[in-house]
């Protein structure tokens, strides 16, 4: 019995292993595809041309006698030290012979070690390469000479882009072929248009309306997409962070249950915008996925009274030929500030504001810059890329030689900044830029500006190379740079002269003595209402002239809760021999 039970098992193993090998022989055929062509490469057509193709089965495959044609030419696969067998789910990436013997690097640190690198035994692909101006039709040859796999790809590609298949198990038709979103395509790894197996993102998250006044209800809506090859599910939630301290508050969490491939679901939640005008929200897919760069999105709501401390700080009226103007603004403060409702205009006086140009509808971090250009030429400056760049379609302002009034309006139409600049603000010429030196100090005074010494002329989009450092304020009066040089050589010609309150003041007076006591400038007088803000100083006495070298007492006087609160700091004026 037992015997016969053994004689059972050995000749179902028996057929078990001839069905197997019967599988192999079919099924592993099918399972080697074509899945990338990099017919026009962004490099040497004489050698970065590449196929690759993708073993789409659980069994190994020995490619040995297998062909690449394109139609003009046939050859046979080739090792290249690596050997021929195909394991399962490994790319095969097909190099030109030449990309090897003339030792290009186009593609060294791409390719990972899992693909299977091999080559073709001619001395090209075809007969003559790949062609850039005609499609070709690129097929794949067992052994045997069955076509196992074929594609025609598609011309007009970005040199560098090849054409990647998107679902690997799909067919060969155009539907499901696209251009590489990357450069240099993928070789020997997934392609770049392939969806990943498993993708639920979020798609949208916005907020209506964008600008809520305080108080005001509002609605938060979020959409949930499935990018992904198979039905997934999630948990969604909802947080906030009112206070801009980086903690958020928990609001709402359910789970979204099983989402079909390309289908959505639409979230919608109720909000009463806060006191503060200004919040964070953040909404998350908590459980992990294939790609968790879009598993969560996050969204400044913030009313449009919020435009406090928008102000202008770099102004480029005479550009290099062929180059354009612009105005760059940035975020004084530290609260971020949207640019929604906010209006531009230029002029050749105060009254001069019948054309406005509304700005992006954009959120401006603190600290964050906005170039407004006249057309795209700007983009030759040198311009971080996370600085926001607005090109004006048409009508673009037009920014005088001879001086203009330059103003940010707010929504109710009142004046957020003003700057009325003339060219003897500064000293420079074709292609230097005017730059402020402090923020905090007055927009619209000449000794607060002056021509960028920067190697480049100007600084869009960076920190103006003429910008005072800012104090922290450890004492209630600052003074920075000391010494300073009014030499006119645009660095460190002025000084400012920095105060802070502990609550707001009466009045404010800022006086400048030598060492006999005198009084010899009065810097700011008769202001109130203020906890801090700060002063330009030229060096020049209350007449106009540049005082000597020596040092130099700054005093404040402030009224504060019925008193007067005196506090002082020395200066140094050093002029050159």
């Amino acid at each position: 019995m037992n015997y016969h039970v053994f004689r059972t098992i050995g000749m179902r193993f028996i057929s078990a292993l001839f069905l197997l090998s019967l599988l192999l022989g079919s099924v592993a055929k099918a399972g080697i595809l074509l899945s990338e062509v990099m017919f026009d490469p962004d490099g040497s057509e004489n050698t970065d041309e590449f196929i690759e193709l993708y073993n789409d089965s659980a069994f190994p495959q020995q490619l040995q006698g297998w062909m690449i044609t394109d139609g003009s030419g046939t050859d046979t696969l080739d090792d290249s030290g690596m050997g021929l067998l195909a394991l399962p789910r490994q790319f095969v990436l097909i190099l030109d012979p030449d990309y090897i013997a003339d030792q290009s690097m186009t593609y060294d640190g791409l390719v990972p070690t899992s693909a299977l690198v091999v080559t073709v035994s001619n001395g090209t692909f075809g007969s003559r390469g790949l062609s850039n101006s005609n499609s070709e039709t690129i097929s794949l040859l067992s052994s045997n000479g069955t076509v196992v796999s074929a594609y025609s790809y598609s011309i007009g590609n970005t040199p560098g882009h090849s054409d990647e298949k998107v679902r690997l198990a799909g067919g060969n038709s155009a539907e499901n072929w696209a251009d590489s979103e990357v450069r240099h395509g993928t070789p020997g790894f997934r392609n770049s248009v392939t969806p990943p197996e498993f993708d639920l993102g979020i798609a949208r998250f916005v907020a209506d309306p964008k600008h809520p006044n305080i108080g005001e209800l509002f609605t938060l809506y979020s959409t949930v997409l499935n990018s992904g090859a198979h039905s997934a599910g999630n948990t969604i939630r909802l947080s906030v962070d009112s206070i801009g301290s980086g903690d958020y508050e928990l609001l709402f969490e359910s789970s979204i249950g099983i989402v079909s491939p390309a289908d959505s679901l639409e979230f919608m939640w109720e909000r009463r915008h806060g006191g503060r005008g200004i919040a964070r929200y953040r909404v998350q897919l908590i459980d992990g996925d294939d790609d968790s760069t879009n598993n969560s999105a996050s969204l400044l709501v913030s009313s449009s009274v919020a435009a406090e401390g928008l102000v202008i700080n770099e102004i480029q009226f005479d550009p290099l030929p062929n180059r354009s103007e612009w105005v760059e603004l940035t975020v004084a403060g530290t609260t971020p500030i949207s640019l929604s409702d906010v209006t531009f205009s230029d002029g050749l006086g105060i009254s001069d504001t019948s054309r406005r140009y509304r700005l992006p509808d954009q959120l401006l971090e603190s600290g964050q810059f906005v170039v407004l250009a006249a057309d795209s030429s700007v983009f030759s400056e040198q311009i971080p890329i996370e600085a926001v760049v607005h090109v004006f379609v048409s009508g673009a302002p037009t920014l005088n030689n001879n001086g203009d009034s330059l103003i940010l309006w707010d929504v109710s139409g009142d004046i957020l900044d003003r700057v009325d600049y003339r060219p003897n603000w500064g000293q420079g010429g074709n292609g230097v830029s005017l730059e402020r030196l402090s923020l905090s100090s007055e927009s619209n005074s000449p000794s607060n500006w002056g021509s960028s010494v920067d190697m480049t002329g100007s600084t869009p989009g960076r920190i103006n190379s003429l910008a005072l450092p800012r104090s922290r304020f450890e004492t209630s009066l600052s003074i920075s740079p000391s010494p300073f040089t009014p030499n006119g050589d645009g660095i460190d010609d002025v000084t400012e002269i920095s105060y802070v309150l502990g609550t707001p003041g009466g009045t404010i007076d800022l006086f400048v003595f030598d060492l006999r006591g005198r009084q010899v400038r009065r810097l700011a007088g008769a202001q109130s209402g203020l906890t801090a803000g700060s002063v330009i100083w030229d060096g020049r006495d209350d007449k106009g002239f540049v005082l000597p070298t020596a040092r130099y007492t700054v005093l404040l006087e402030a009224e504060v809760n019925g008193g007067m609160k005196r506090e002082k700091s020395t200066v140094i004026l050093a002029r050159p021999q």
